[in-house]
C-alpha cells in the first residue's frame, strides 16, 4: 500500500517476472521476507520463490509463526525452527532489564517474582512478555502486582481479553465509546493512519454522533489522549498510530470468540462488514466538505488547504470504495442518505478532480477500485440491471459506479493533466437516463457546454456529427507528435503512443469504427524517469500477435537502446467495463549505445515468421528471450542505425563511422547471406537521412539530397522521379513491392507547413511517379492498410482521415465522387422537438 492506501500494482504477475529478470543478471541473490504469515495470498507469491531456488537463481530465506499452510507446502524444504529453550535465556535478560528500569516493578517484595514468573509462563512468547510488563506497571499496590501475578493469562489471547476487561473497568463511558472506535478505524485502515488523520475521523464521527457534522470541534482529543486511551493495544511511532500486533487484530474482529467472552468488553471487538460501512460514510461525509467549488485552484494547485492540513483527504479519496465493498448490503443502508446526496451531485465530480489533483497517475488505481464496487454490487443487484427506476442504494452505487467507468475510459487521460475540466463534460456523454436524477442534479450550476442531444425514430444517446469518433488519444507527452501510429488491420485498431516523455510511457489502443479506447498500457519498467524518453518506432507483427517498441535516452558518455516486446490479446474488449489488461510484455532488452545520437528509420524493429523478433540488440526467440548479434561484421552494441525489412531477414546496418560516401551497409542476416555496400556518386555525405527495405530485400531505398532506390537483383540504382529535396522524408514500400510511398515534412510558397504525400509504382524503370496529395500541417502520423489500399493519416488536431493509394487522385474513399466539390447538408431535431441543428458541409478533393 502507498500512503494514500493505493495499491501499488494491479496484477502481481509482471512485477515478479520484472524480478526475475533483474535476478537473472545478479551471479548471487538472497532474498529474505519476515513475518510471511502477515502477508495475504502468500500462497500465490509462494511457488514463484521455490521456482526461483530451485533454478538456483536466489536462495530465499523466510521468517513466519508455525501457520499449518505454510509448514504443508514448505514441508520438504529445509528449515530452522526456533524452540522455547533457544528464547528463554534471551527473555530472561529482557525481563531483568525491564525490571530493572521500572520504578513500580523493582521493588524488592516482588522484583525477583515477576522475573521468573513471567519467564516460565511466557512459553516463548516475546509480545506476551511485554504486555504482561505493561499491565503490571499500572498497578498501584505490592499486593495488585502479586494478584496479577498469581492470575496470568494463557497465551496472547488471554492478554488481550484481561487488556479489554481492564479498560472497560477503568474507563468512563465517554472515553470508553472513544476507545472503541478508536480500535475501529486502527483495526480496518487500509493503512497505518497517522494520529492528525484518526483524530480529524473521530472529529467526525463524534460530530454526526450528536447530530451536529457542521461543527466538527466538540471533541477535542489530543495527540496524547489517542496514544494512551487503547493503553498497551496500539503503538505509536514517528506520529504513526497502529494495533501492536497482527494477532491483535485477528482478536478483535473474531466475532466467535467475541460471544464467548464477557458482554462488558463485546464493544470494543470490531464487526467489519457493520463497521467498514460505518468507515465509508465517515470518509464519504469528510470528501463532502471538500468537495466543493473553490476547493481546488484551476492551475490544478491545491487552494486554501495543504494536504497536512487537508488532514484525512490523503486517506479518504479512495479507501472509501475499498471500505465500502467489505461491507454487507444491509449495512451500507444506514449510511444510504450520506451516499445518495454524495453520488447524486456534483460532489463526485469534484472529488474526482480532488483523485486527479493529489495522483495524476490515479486513472488506473480509480479503475480497479470502481470495478470492485460493480463486482461487489452484482449479488445485490436485480437481473433487470437497466431499469429505469430506482431500486435502493445497490443499484445506484451499480449505475454510478459503471458510469464513472466509462468516464476514465473516455477522459481519464485528459483528467490526467487537466483535472479540472471534469466540470466541462456533457453529463450525458456519462450517465445513461435513469430515475435516480443524477443528470437533473448534475445539470444545476454545471459550466459544461452542453451537447444537444437529438433524435430519430426513438431516443439515443448523443455522438457527434460526422467523424467524432476519428479524434484519437491527446498526448500526454512533451511533444505534439504520436511515436508510432499503427494499424490492425484483422482487429480494425490503431494502436499510439507518445513520441517523448519524462514518465513510463504508454500504449493506447482506439477501435476505428466506433473511436471507443482501451485502458492505456503502462511501462511500469521505467516509472519515474530523469531522462527524456524518446520512442524511436514500432512495428505490429505479420500475425498481430506482438508488437515491438524502441526508446532511446541520452545519459552521459552515449545513448542507451531500449526495446520492449509486448504479447497482446487476441481480443479487445471496447465494452468499458474497466481496466483490461489487454497487453503483457514479455521481454526487454537495453543497450549502451556510441555517443552520436541513434537515427532509426521505418523499420528499427521486425517480426519473422519462424517465432523471431529483430531489434538493435540482436535476433531474440519470442518464446525463450535467447538473443543472438544481428551483424557478422560489427557488434550490436556498436549499431549506430539499423532498418530492418518486414520479415527482420536483411537490414541497413552502420556502426559509428561505418557509412560508405553516398551510400548505405546492407547485411543479408539469414544464414550465408551476403554483405552488401552501396554507394551513389552523386552524394557526398557520409551519414543518409531515410533509408527503407521492401519485404524480399530486393529493393533498398535511401536518401540525403536526392532519394535512391537500388534494384538488388538488376544492381541498378535509380533517382526517384519528383521526390523531396528538401524537409524531412519517410518510406514505405507495400508487402508486395508493387507501392513505394513517401511522406515529406516540408513548406509551400508561402512558408506554411504542409505534408506531401508522394506514390510510385514499380514497372521495369524500378519505380516511376504514379500521384501525388498536398495535406496542409505536418501529419503526426500515417500508416499503412495494404488490405484495403488505404494510408491513414493523422492531422495536427488528432483528427486521423485516410486516402485511397489505389486511385491517383488519393482521394478519401468516403467521400467517392466525380465532382471536384461535394456538398451535404444534415439535421436533426431535438428530444423535445423544439431545436433543431442544421450542419452543412463542403468537400474540395
Amino acid at each position: 500500500m502507498e500512503s494514500g492506501g493505493r495499491s501499488r500494482a494491479i496484477n502481481f504477475r509482471p512485477l515478479f517476472e520484472l524480478v526475475c529478470s533483474h535476478l537473472n543478471k545478479l551471479s548471487r541473490a538472497i532474498i529474505i521476507i519476515d513475518a510471511a504469515d502477515e502477508c495475504s495470498d502468500f500462497d500465490k507469491l509462494l511457488p514463484g520463490l521455490i521456482l526461483l531456488t530451485e533454478k538456483g537463481t536466489a536462495k530465499v530465506i523466510l521468517t513466519s509463526r508455525r501457520e499449518p499452510n505454510l509448514i504443508n507446502i514448505l514441508q520438504d524444504k529445509p528449515g530452522l525452527g526456533m524452540e522455547l529453550e533457544d528464547v528463554q535465556e534471551d527473555i530472561r535478560h529482557y525481563l531483568e532489564y525491564q525490571v530493572d528500569q521500572s520504578q513500580v516493578l523493582s521493588h524488592a517484595r516482588v522484583r525477583h517474582r515477576i522475573t521468573r514468573i513471567l519467564n516460565i509462563r511466557s512459553k516463548g512468547m516475546f509480545l506476551w512478555v511485554v504486555l504482561m510488563i505493561k499491565e503490571l506497571e499500572v498497578c498501584l499496590t505490592v499486593e495488585e502486582i502479586e494478584d496479577t501475578l498469581n492470575s496470568l493469562p494463557d497465551g496472547l489471547n488471554g492478554v488481550y481479553e484481561r487488556i479489554l476487561t481492564r479498560l472497560h473497568d477503568s474507563l468512563k463511558p465517554l472515553r470508553k465509546n472513544f476507545c472503541c472506535r478508536l480500535l475501529k478505524w486502527i483495526t480496518l485502515a487500509k493503512r497505518p493512519l497517522r494520529l492528525t488523520e484518526v483524530g480529524e475521523a473521530l472529529r467526525i464521527q463524534y460530530a454526526v454522533a450528536i447530530d451536529d457534522f457542521g461543527n466538527t470541534q466538540h471533541l477535542l482529543c489530543s495527540t496524547r489522549e489517542l496514544e494512551l486511551v487503547c493503553g498497551s493495544l496500539v503503538t505509536v511511532k514517528d506520529g504513526v498510530i497502529q494495533l501492536i500486533h497482527l494477532s491483535t487484530k485477528e482478536f478483535l474482529i473474531d466475532q466467535k470468540r467475541a460471544s464467548d467472552l464477557s458482554q462488558d468488553i463485546h464493544a470494543f471487538f470490531v464487526r467489519t462488514q457493520d463497521d467498514s460501512a460505518l468507515l465509508s460514510g465517515i470518509c464519504v461525509m469528510y470528501l463532502s466538505t471538500c468537495c466543493v467549488p473553490g476547493t481546488l485552484a484551476r492551475d490544478d494547485s491545491p487552494k486554501g488547504w495543504q494536504m497536512d492540513e487537508a488532514k484525512l483527504l490523503e486517506y479518504a479519496y479512495l479507501n472509501w470504495l475499498l471500505h465500502l465493498t467489505e461491507s454487507s448490503s444491509q449495512a451500507l443502508l444506514r449510511q444510504e442518505p450520506t451516499l445518495q446526496r454524495f453520488l447524486a451531485s456534483r460532489n463526485s465530480l469534484y472529488w474526482l478532480e480532488i483523485c486527479f489533483t493529489v495522483d495524476r497517475e490515479t486513472h488506473s488505481t480509480l479503475s480497479t477500485h470502481l470495478q470492485a464496487v460493480l463486482n461487489w454490487c452484482l449479488p445485490y443487484t436485480p437481473e433487470d440491471s437497466g431499469s429505469r427506476s430506482p431500486q435502493g442504494l445497490v443499484p445506484l452505487l451499480h449505475y454510478w459506479a459503471k458510469s464513472y467507468l466509462q468516464l476514465l475510459d473516455d477522459y481519464g487521460p485528459s483528467l490526467k493533466n487537466w483535472p479540472h475540466e471534469v466540470h466541462y463534460i456533457d453529463p450525458e456523454r456519462i450517465f445513461e437516463p435513469s430515475g435516480f436524477q443524477i443528470l437533473e442534479s448534475l445539470r444545476q450550476n454545471g459550466s459544461y457546454h452542453r451537447h444537444l442531444v437529438l433524435k430519430d425514430s426513438k431516443p439515443r444517446r448523443f455522438s457527434m456529427i460526422g467523424s467524432a469518433h476519428k479524434a484519437l488519444q491527446k498526448y500526454t507527452g512533451l511533444t505534439d507528435h504520436y511515436g508510432c501510429f499503427l494499424v490492425d488491420e484483422r482487429r480494425q485498431v490503431f494502436f499510439t503512443l507518445d513520441k517523448e516523455v519524462y514518465t513510463a510511457p504508454r500504449i493506447y489502443c482506439q477501435e476505428i469504427s466506433t473511436g471507443k479506447r482501451l485502458s492505456p498500457i503502462i511501462d511500469t519498467e521505467f516509472g519515474e524517469n530523469n531522462c527524456l524518453l524518446r520512442s524511436e518506432g514500432a512495428t505490429l507483427s505479420a500475425c498481430g500477435q506482438y508488437l515491438g517498441i524502441v526508446y532511446s535516452w541520452r545519459e552521459l558518455g552515449g545513448m542507451t537502446i531500449y526495446t520492449a516486446i509486448w504479447h497482446l490479446s487476441e481480443h479487445f474488449d471496447f465494452s468499458g467495463a474497466g481496466h483490461v489488461q489487454w497487453a503483457r510484455k514479455i521481454n526487454s532488452l537495453s543497450t549502451r549505445a556510441p555517443g552520436k545520437l541513434a537515427m532509426f528509420s521505418t523499420n528499427p524493429v521486425a517480426f519473422d515468421d519462424d517465432g523471431f523478433v529483430y531489434c538493435p540488440h540482436g535476433r531474440v526467440d519470442l518464446t525463450s528471450g535467447v538473443q543472438k548479434q544481428i551483424s557478422r561484421e560489427r557488434k550490436s552494441e556498436g549499431l549506430l542505425d539499423v532498418t530492418f525489412s518486414r520479415d527482420g531477414q536483411s537490414a541497413v546496418l552502420a556502426s559509428a563511422g561505418d557509412y560508405p560516401v553516398g551510400g548505405c551497409i546492407v547485411e543479408d542476416i539469414s544464414p550465408g547471406g551476403e554483405l552488401t555496400v552501396m554507394s551513389y556518386p552523386k552524394v557526398k555525405e557520409t551519414i543518409t537521412f531515410s533509408r527503407a527495405l521492401s519485404s524480399s530485400r530486393r529493393f533498398i531505398i535511401w536518401s540525403r539530397h536526392c532519394c535512391l532506390v537500388h534494384d538488388r537483383f538488376s544492381q541498378r540504382t535509380q533517382e526517384l522521379d519528383r521526390a523531396p529535396v528538401s524537409g524531412n522524408v519517410r518510406f514505405l514500400i507495400s508487402k508486395d513491392e508493387k507501392i513505394l510511398l513517401g511522406v515529406n515534412d516540408t513548406n509551400d510558397s508561402l512558408d506554411r507547413e504542409i505534408t506531401r504525400i508522394i506514390i510510385w509504382r514499380q514497372s521495369d524503370s524500378l519505380f516511376d511517379f504514379w500521384a501525388e496529395k498536398a495535406v496542409r500541417g505536418l501529419l503526426r502520423g500515417f500508416c499503412l492498410d495494404e488490405r484495403h489500399n488505404l494510408l491513414y493519416m493523422v492531422s495536427p488536431g488528432r483528427i486521423w482521415s485516410r486516402v485511397d493509394i489505389s486511385t491517383t487522385g488519393l482521394i478519401d474513399p468516403d467521400f467517392n465522387s466525380d465532382e471536384p466539390q461535394i456538398s451535404r447538408t444534415e439535421y436533426e431535431v431535438s428530444r423535445d422537438s423544439t431545436r433543431m441543428i442544421i450542419l452543412r458541409r463542403r468537400i474540395e478533393k
